[in-house]
Order: structure tokens, then sequence, then C-alpha cells
């Protein structure tokens, strides 16, 4: 058997260019932000108690030593479960009451959930009230094994496999990086820790590189790219070192993450490498087969086989007048699925760039640079941690957001001169309007409310990678730092007290509804509109028997059908609700419109998303008209969806 193993260094290695040389490994903490909304503070005491025993939801055994939670708005206390999986929170106050457990080896359980990841119920109290029958279940995690091999069938060693989770937002399904593992001496691996849901399984192969230059100044004590935290040395498995030509004669340090090499080199000079591998037996995310898993499935026999092609070099040049072209971060992805990395590369101080070992294809170039001292994706790396206490407010940083997206196309040779022009980030400004009786609130608390533009669909989520911040002055004024180009929802939360959103208007449009469509031009003369009389739909839903029933699911979307897909990660105007113990709900906080309003089986309601399931829910659903302030009731029937 010859297994083939993933080449591991301990020194990076310059080459290519500039020769040969020693290079050590940057070593950093990671900082860990906790806001102010995440401090605890103490329960007020009451005479209530709420005990109960966590099981697990399948067979019904007790799960032991799990910690359970119990919140009153921020305010929380945990307990551990004895060896019998009981526990007891006793002295509490009067109040609605969210009641978790989370334990390792199972996905989170709450009080009246029905279904992993599904929606909870309140623990109702009054004073001196003694719940004690409440069971917390708790579904255990899925896993998934098999094995990798080459292509005549021999096990490869210590290949990083991935799982991607098929998720659905904003009616759309979108990838989201999940638990991975590295094979073993027999090219075996096994994914652990995996919730019930459909997962894409495969080995993205990405290559990395960098000015050697950077290298140097890293020995010299330089802080590491902000963007390539989540790349930085200490975590590059393999390296290449085949003396491949690199174009605009910059010197380049080319190392791989996640990327196997093949011990052969090819004839002709070229580099060929294993490409990137999805189950079952494609190198295309969007065509890969999806595993599904329930609760505790194990799932065997996946078999990942590689295939090596030659591949090519990508090149050139960021331009930007008004930005820093040095350090930036440039991530190569094939067109159409932003969130799969075939490339990584760094900038040198003239702003050159190569991409190494880049297989035939259509590609898309994107870079952001964030505003100095605005926070990056959470990292991932870098240990001991320094734990910092966040600033209430955050001011709004005085350097722009710069961003660039740049289409690529590689056909059997090396793509030079690729230019890629960075741009500022457009702006978003308006002000604050209260519309209603209650007295205006005090100035103070205004610059506590958080605005941000959520990207309405994937492309401009590929540009943005996160939500867009903002900031409320105690004037009412506000702005966000640049976004790139792309349509936007404007969301808003930390609201005053007594006070809820109505709209974000701008031209006649509510662009917490219908997406704004930001150019190269900022946008003014934006007003975020609050009410102390929100719209809202509740009443009572019934099983087919006429009894309260208190384990359904309440769906409220709009009847257009385009209204109900690619409006941001949660659209105001599609919401889920579950029933109380009275078969009860409120959907609060809709904006004017006109919805269809149906109940479903909560236990059934994982799909309660999908464009096909809100077709069929249609079908039976009331329809209602809803104005602005407006509260409706409409007693509904649960229903059982048949999508075909």
């Amino acid at each position: 058997m010859r297994a083939r193993s993933l080449i591991t260094v301990s020194a990076i290695v310059a080459l290519l260019v500039s020769g040969d040389a020693t290079l050590a490994s940057p070593q950093g903490a990671m900082r860990v932000i906790v806001a102010p909304n995440e401090i605890t503070q103490p329960m007020p005491a009451g005479t209530g108690i709420v005990s109960g025993q966590i099981r697990e939801a399948r067979g019904n055994t007790v799960v032991p030593d799990a910690v359970v939670s119990l919140s009153l708005g921020s305010r929380t206390l945990r307990v551990v479960a004895d060896a019998q999986g009981r526990f007891a929170f006793p002295s509490l106050p009067a109040g609605s009451f969210t009641l978790s457990a989370a334990m390792p080896g199972f996905s989170d359980g709450a009080h009246g959930r029905l279904r992993p990841g599904g929606s909870s119920q309140p623990v109702e109290l009054t004073d001196g009230e003694r719940v004690t029958d409440i069971t917390i279940p708790l579904w255990p995690h899925a896993t998934i094994a098999g094995t990798v091999v080459d292509d005549i069938g021999e096990p490869v060693i210590g290949a990083r496999v991935r799982t991607y989770r098929r998720s659905l937002v904003g009616g759309r399904v979108r990838l989201t990086s999940g638990p991975s593992d590295a094979t073993d001496d027999r090219g075996w691996f096994r994914i652990a820790g995996l919730d019930a849901g459909e997962y894409i399984v495969g080995l993205p192969m990405t290559s990395h590189t960098w000015p050697a230059a950077l290298e140097h100044y890293m020995q010299q004590g330089g802080e590491w790219p902000q963007d390539l935290t989540n790349s930085a040395a200490g975590q590059i498995e393999a390296l290449i070192a085949y003396g491949v030509p690199l174009g605009g004669g910059a010197p380049i340090v080319a190392q791989v993450s996640d990327r196997l090499l093949p011990p052969d080199v090819p004839g002709d000079g070229r580099l060929a490498v294993y490409l990137a591998q999805f189950f079952s037996g494609t190198s295309i995310v969007s065509d890969a087969t999806p595993i599904v898993l329930g609760a505790g499935d194990e799932r065997a026999g996946v078999t990942l086989t590689l295939r090596t092609d030659r591949t090519w070099n990508v090149s050139g040049t960021v331009t930007g007048a008004d930005a820093s072209i040095d350090d930036l971060v440039l991530r190569l992805s094939p067109a159409g699925a932003a969130q799969i990395e075939t490339a990584v590369a760094v900038t040198d101080f003239r702003g050159r760039f190569t991409f190494v070992g880049v297989p035939s294809g259509q590609y898309v170039i994107h870079a952001l640079r964030l505003p100095r001292g605005e926070p990056g994706p959470a990292a991932t790396v870098g240990i001991p941690a320094v734990v910092e206490l966040a600033l209430p407010v955050a001011a709004l940083p005085s350097t722009p957001l710069m961003w660039a997206e740049q289409p690529v196309t590689v056909d059997a040779a090396d793509v030079g001169s690729v230019t890629v022009a960075l741009r500022s980030g457009t702006k978003v400004r308006g002000r604050v309007e209260f519309n209603g009786t209650l007295p205006k609130p005090a100035p103070e608390t205004l610059d506590r409310m958080q605005i941000a533009l959520d990207p309405a669909d994937e492309r401009t989520a590929s540009k943005a990678a996160s939500a867009i911040r903002g900031r409320v002055e105690r004037t009412g004024l506000f702005a966000t730092i640049g976004a790139p180009a792309g349509r936007y929802v404007v969301t808003v939360g930390g609201l005053p007290d007594g006070w809820h959103l109505q709209g974000v208007m701008m031209g006649g449009r509510d662009a917490s509804v219908d997406p704004l469509d930001i150019a190269a031009a900022d946008v003014a003369g934006v007003t975020i509109v609050l009410t102390d009389r929100p719209s809202a739909i509740s009443g009572r839903v019934s099983t087919p028997a006429g009894a309260p029933d208190t384990q359904a699911t309440v769906i409220v979307f709009p009847v257009d059908p385009a209204a109900r897909i690619d409006h941001g990660a949660a659209p105001r105007q599609v919401r889920a609700e579950r029933t109380d113990r009275h078969g009860a709900f409120v959907a609060s906080g809709l904006p004017a419109g006109r919805y269809f309003v149906g109940a479903v089986p909560e236990a059934l309601a994982s799909d309660w998303q999908r464009p096909a399931f809100l077709e069929a829910l249609a079908r039976t659903a009331v329809q209602i008209d809803l104005a602005a302030g407006e509260a409706k009731q409409v007693p509904l029937q649960t229903v059982r969806v048949d999508v075909r």
C-alpha cells in the first residue's frame, strides 16, 4: 500500500523567486469581546419554583449533568442537573421565563421544543407558583464517517474533510461551515457533533500565497493582516515546493492550507494538485449530493475519491487611489459559490498578487478591507484569549470600508495582468422619527440603538460577508459605515422601551421590507420611524377535534411570493410563532401588508421557510390585510402541509 500523506512542515520556506530562507510562524492571541447585553444581572427574589428533568428525546432515558439555564430578560440562572437528570430553580419571581439545557454530544434542548433546533415555549410563572413537571428533551448528535482515497484507490492521510450545513436564509439555500476531521493512517475520517439537518461533505482544497516580505515583517513583531486571521501561518499544513513560475516578478511565499499535493511532478513543469472534491463524485459544490441526518444518525461509507489536474496561476495588481493596497487579502472563489475558496492571496506593497494552483473554470476575486478598528469575523485561532469588555457604543470609524469584486476566467493557461479596482463603500444616512403618544425617549438612550444593513441576497452577502454596522447619535441622526454595492435590508434593534419599528422609509419605500439598492453614491434622507402602536396578528389555534393546540406553529407570510425570498436573513414579514399552553399566539411588529396566516404541527415545521412549503400552506391559510398600527384576531385550525 502506498498511502499518500499531507506534506507537513514546521518551518516556512521562502521560495520561487527570492531564494531559500527559514521563517518563523506568527503567534497571536484571540481577543474575545463581551458586549454589555451579554452580562447577566441578578435575578429578583420570589417564592416560585421551576423544576423538572432532562431526557434524551428518542429513547426517553435520563441525561445527567446537563447545564440548565433559566432566563428572565437579561437575567440568567444556571444549574447542573444531577445524576437522574433532575434540576430545580427555587425562589423565583413571577414572569415569563425561557428554559434551556445544553450537554456535550447533544443538540441544545428547551422547554416546549419538539424537534432539533425548533422553537420553544416560555414558562409562565405567577407569584408563588410551583411548576414541577417540566421535561426538557435533548437530541443526540449525528455523525458522518468514510474514507478518502486517491485516483488509484490508495488511502490519503491527513486530509481535512469538512461539512457544510445546508440551511434556508431568506428563502434561499446557503451553506454554513461545520465540524471537520482529518483522515487517519487508513484514510478514514469520522465527523461528530452534527445537528440534524442536510450537509455537504467535501475537501475544498484552498491554496494561500503572500509576499515573502510579510513573513520577514512578522519575524520583527509586525501584526498579521486582520482579514487573514483564520489563515495564519501557524495553521498552514503543507507547502508547494515545485519551483512554480509566478507572474509579476514579486517575491512570493506560496503555501497550501487544506490542499493535498500528489507526489509526482508533471513533465511540463506545471503544478498538478488534487482538485476540490465533494460527495458524491464532483468538484463543484452546487452539484454535491446532500446527506440528510436525523438526530443520532450515523452515516458511514462516505467515500471521497481525489483526482488530479494541472493548474494555473492568476496574477495582477490591486488599484485604489484613496486606499492602502498592501497586505490586502484577496479571495478567489468559483462563480456562484463564494463560501468555497479556491485560493487566497495577499498583496505586496505595490498591490501585486498571485493565486497559485487554480484549476480551469469561472471565478470571482473578492476583497473586503474593514475600516481600522472595526471588528472582523470571529476568529478561531490564537490562544490564550484576552477578554475585553466592549464599550457600550462604538463610534463609526473615520477610515472607509474598501471592497472589490472582479470576475476571472481560467482556461488552460496562466492569467496575468488582472486589475482589481478597490472601491470605497457606500454610506447610508438619515434620522430617527417617533410616531406615537408616548413621550420621546431620553437622548442618551438613542445611541444604544443597533442599526445594520443586512445583505438581502446571496450575491450581496458574498461581498459584504456580514451585516454592515451603523450608529445613532443622541441627536437622532444616524449613519452606517460603508457597504459594498448591493441590495440591503435595514434592520433596527435595541429600541427604547415602549417603542417598535414601524418602517425605514426612503422615497416612499420601506427599506426594512423592500431591499435598498446601494450603488456608488451615498444614500441620504432615510427615516427610521418608531411607533408605540405596533401592528399585530393574534388568535388561538385548535386541533381538528376542536381542542386548543399547544404544539402548533403559526406561520405568517406575504401573499406576494416574490416578497418571501431575498429579503434578508430574517425578513420582518415572514414569521413563525409557537402557540402557548392555551393554544394562543401573537405575531407583533409586522409591517403593513397583505398576509397569509396558517398553523402547522410544530414537529413537522422544520421546512417552514422553504418556498414550496409556503406555497402549499397558502392553499389553506387565512388571508388578511394588515394596516399600520392595526391589531387583528385570527382563529386558526392546525393543518398538515402536503408538499408535492
